[in-house]
């Protein structure tokens, strides 16, 4: 079946809510068709990946998507000018590296494979050398499948290559702007959390360039921020949520209360999908009844949770070693700082220098356990 562009178009349109010559149930009609005909070049595009790793002997997490429907309208409802026929990633391949090298490894190597194939490069982002505003850092690289079968000519696939601790942060994003809904990954958010989080960018940015001087005025700055944020509770909290989602349920939204105090989440109600209503009026009644301001009352939608347990299914361990990471950080800052005061306070100065280099060289041996090595 080969749909022209301008029919995948107004396909778009009537899902985003525009006006449209095609009815709903066409756009549905076509807009999985269009989803179909993506598969085959991106199990291509999986295929040459494997080798590329194999080939080269490196470890790393390799996984594909179909961009669901409800995200394909939410993008095309947020992008107010973009044509569902120009969208890039309606599927992607994603590939987590333990360390730049290997990333740009990756990257070099997949344009050679492609250099004389089906595969036509249109273009690349690289958030890695430049990071997006929020503080997002992956390489991006979008390929054309040119079969010579006419409908597959749309087809377009997203690779997206970054290490483990620029992963870690964008599933520490996605995690917690499910659990705000908000959506945090495209800057759209609180700005509190924004900020917060392109901090821990430009730390992590210092941590895999080993710049210690960096890092040591990054943490000073961050560390007070994401104390007051309560974000790695709220991680922790977050956890304990949705650990207890019956996946077999139909239940749609779960209210909570998370206690700060005492690092406890009680499941205040759990409602249905015809019950929106009522779950909105309890949380809001909830919100305005609680005063105390270690408690935090919170409406989640287990779709969207499970949607993100099926995006990231590794989401759990990815942001425990989020906090693991940021934790063991914070304390060898910390002992650094005291050892560096002590250190100040040495009378020869042939000691004071050797002590510096001794101490630089050992925080330079403990930061190479942030970098990888755990897949």
């Amino acid at each position: 079946m080969i749909i022209s562009n301008k029919k995948i178009d107004q396909a778009g349109k009537r899902l985003a809510g525009k006006d449209s010559q095609i009815s709903s149930e066409e756009a549905d009609l076509i807009l999985q068709q269009f989803r179909i005909i993506h598969q085959r070049p991106m199990d291509l595009c999986h295929q040459t990946i494997e080798g590329i790793l194999k080939q080269h002997g490196i470890n790393a997490l390799l996984a594909q998507r179909v961009k669901r429907n409800p995200s394909i309208v939410k993008k095309l409802q947020i992008q107010k000018n973009m044509k569902l026929s120009q969208m890039q990633d309606i599927v992607g391949l994603r590939v987590v590296l333990d360390n730049i090298n290997e990333v740009n490894l990756m990257r070099d190597e997949i344009k050679k494979e492609y250099e004389n194939s089906r595969f036509k490069f249109v273009k690349e982002d690289n958030y890695i050398e430049s990071p997006r505003y929020s503080g997002y850092r992956s390489i991006h690289m979008i390929y054309r499948y040119d079969e010579q079968i006419k409908s597959r000519k749309q087809c377009k696939v997203e690779i997206q290559i970054r290490t483990e601790i620029q992963h870690s942060w964008a599933t520490a994003v996605e995690v917690l702007g499910t659990y705000l809904n908000q959506s945090l990954k495209q800057s759209h958010g609180d700005n509190k959390y924004l900020d917060v989080f392109k901090g821990i960018s430009i730390l992590f940015v210092a941590l895999e360039e080993a710049k210690i001087d960096v890092i040591l005025e990054s943490v000073k700055d961050i560390k007070p921020k994401i104390e007051k944020l309560r974000l790695l509770n709220i991680f922790q909290n977050i956890h304990i949520a949705f650990e207890g989602i019956d996946e077999n349920s139909a239940e749609q939204y779960l209210l909570l209360k998370m206690n700060f105090s005492n690092q406890k989440t009680e499941v205040c109600n759990r409602y249905s999908k015809d019950q929106f209503k009522q779950a909105n009026e309890e949380y809001s009644a909830m919100e305005l009844a609680t005063q105390d301001k270690e408690v935090e009352v919170v409406l989640l939608s287990i779709q969207d949770i499970r949607e993100l347990q099926k995006l990231y299914p590794n989401y759990f361990m990815d942001t425990v070693d989020f906090i693991t990471n940021l934790q063991n950080l914070f304390e060898l800052v910390t002992t650094t700082q005291s050892l560096q005061v002590i250190i100040e306070k040495l009378g020869d100065k042939k000691s004071k220098i050797a002590l510096n280099k001794r101490l630089l060289s050992d925080f330079k041996n403990m930061l190479k356990r942030f970098n990888g090595g755990k897949k």
